[in-house]
């Protein structure tokens, strides 16, 4: 029996159990409330690296700088196309969010 009196399948149990015994402070303090199946699936987003899903601009000037490795994206400047960018599917919920980029140069062009 939940915390409201209703009914808690075994999975919600186990997903709360998980969460509670593996998530940090701050992780829990991120989570938004509710199905503790949901909370345990956002849990886990949020562990996974960042990764751009899709990418914009020409074939010549941005792809994957490994195709296994969706996080991270390389530019050509030879095609002297500059309008590109990339996208994750990541939701940002609640708090402050950081990210850091490392960006190098390429055949001696600053980036």
């Amino acid at each position: 029996v939940g915390s409201r009196g209703q009914m808690t399948s075994l999975a919600e149990e186990l997903a709360g159990q998980i969460v509670e015994g593996s998530a940090t402070d701050y992780e829990k303090s991120t989570l938004v409330g509710g199905e503790k199946i949901k909370m345990l699936h956002e849990l886990e987003q949020m562990r996974l690296p960042l990764s751009f899903k899709q990418l914009i601009g020409s074939a010549r000037a941005i792809r994957y700088s490994q195709p296994e490795d969706k996080s991270m994206v390389s530019m050509s400047h030879d095609a002297n196309i500059y309008e590109v960018t990339a996208i994750s599917n990541h939701v940002m919920r609640t708090g402050k969010h950081y990210v850091s980029f490392n960006i190098s140069e390429t055949g001696g062009r600053r980036v």
